[in-house]
């Protein structure tokens, strides 16, 4: 079975992923440079590969109008470009749908990761077509909360949803539900001509009329609910009003990522309730630590043990006196996923531009990407289990 399919990528490229990829059993990878043909992106869809690798070589073809064409039919297909990363490559390629690049100059260790990346993706998605589960059960609401500001959780939340929109296209969608100061729409560089307070009037039309409010974010194809720009509008929307709407846009995405405001006001508990997967964002300061474990004991207390927990360690090399073993000491619970203190990922912020995208081998997007790996492959469990 072809797993792999390289075009237009030069013959010592092809050489080098072929010894990165040895592992593959024979006939695995192939060939086909014959990008002018007729029926060429039909002919390789037909071939049902995990991943489609286009190099420059392709005969005049611009190569993310294939990309474009090749996920329009089969959009398991995951597509890398293999050329220098540059921001413009990355941002084209992104927007075309491609799963990521592979620069001529990476490390067979390098290329291996990513190929084993791109193929996870393709399997996952593979394995979704043939599952017979409702898909109504593989659904995932995740909410990403903390105890205290300022410990990263939209950041997290922000890079989080961008990392799945990006495995899976046109599926998941980020609710900014920081009702009074939210900024998910200045960490994506939207400009939104619609927010939450237009949509809670139109919840009970069904999700399809939902979406119409949503901004698209262009270079993951993730969608986003903004908060009202008016920090006082915010009043008008009840727990109800939440709750409807995030049924509501279950219904028309897989993944939804939630971004509430700090600790555990009436319109987070709303989302806590319809959650799968509750990601809990500290860092190493020691009234968010201890806000961290509050949360949590709040959590049992109020009986919501139905959804997966996550705990995830921001900033978690800063020197700042308290270290890793105190922390997990503290809560008592392991941590997930540690991400680093970087310079990079304000900068990103402030640019509107996840990291994730913009930097994809920086170690903080390496750390959300082992979070969103996570989630995805973890079963989603019973609202009754606890």
């Amino acid at each position: 079975m072809t797993e792999v399919i390289l075009s237009g990528v030069g013959e010592a490229e092809v050489k080098r992923i072929r010894s990165a990829l040895h592992s593959l059993p024979a006939g695995a990878i192939t060939l086909e440079n014959d990008a002018a043909a007729e029926g060429f992106v039909e002919a390789l869809a037909g071939e049902r590969p995990r991943i489609v690798a286009f190099g420059p070589e392709l005969n005049g073809k611009d190569r993310f109008a294939l990309t474009r064409a090749l996920i329009e039919l089969d959009p398991t297909i995951g597509v890398l470009i293999v050329e220098t990363p540059t921001e413009e490559v990355v941002v084209k390629a992104l927007e075309a749908g491609a799963r990521g690049g592979l620069s001529p100059t990476s490390s067979a260790t390098e290329t291996r990761a990513t190929f084993d990346r791109v193929l996870a993706v393709s399997r996952r998605l593979r394995d979704r077509e043939e599952n017979t589960e409702p898909e109504a059960a593989r659904r995932r609401t995740i909410v990403v909360v903390s105890a205290k500001g300022g410990a990263g959780k939209t950041v997290v939340a922000v890079n989080l949803a961008a990392v799945i929109a990006l495995g899976d296209r046109r599926q998941a969608a980020i609710v900014d539900l920081d009702l009074q100061f939210g900024d998910v729409a200045t960490a994506l560089l939207l400009t939104p001509e619609h927010t939450i307070m237009d949509a809670v009037d139109t919840t009970q039309a069904g999700s399809t009329a939902l979406k119409v409010f949503l901004a698209r974010h262009a270079p993951t194809d993730l969608f986003a609910l903004c908060a009202p720009e008016d920090p006082g509008a915010g009043e008008q929307i009840t727990g109800t009003m939440v709750g409807t709407i995030i049924e509501a846009l279950a219904k028309e995405f897989r993944y939804q990522v939630i971004d509430p405001s700090a600790g555990l006001e009436e319109h987070t508990l709303v989302a806590l309730d319809r959650a799968t997967d509750v990601v809990i964002v500290v860092d190493l300061d020691v009234p968010s630590v201890r806000g961290a474990r509050k949360l949590m004991e709040a959590l049992d207390v109020i009986g919501l043990h139905h959804a997966q927990r996550y705990l995830v360690l921001n900033r978690a090399d800063s020197k700042v006196g308290l270290k890793l073993d105190e922390v997990v000491a503290a809560l008592n619970v392991p941590i997930d996923v540690t991400l680093p203190s970087s310079r990079a990922v304000p900068l990103s912020y402030n640019e509107g531009r996840p990291l994730v995208i913009s930097h994809p081998r920086h170690p903080f997007s390496r750390g959300i990407r082992s979070l969103a790996d996570r989630i995805v492959q973890a079963p989603v469990r019973s609202r009754r289990q606890p």
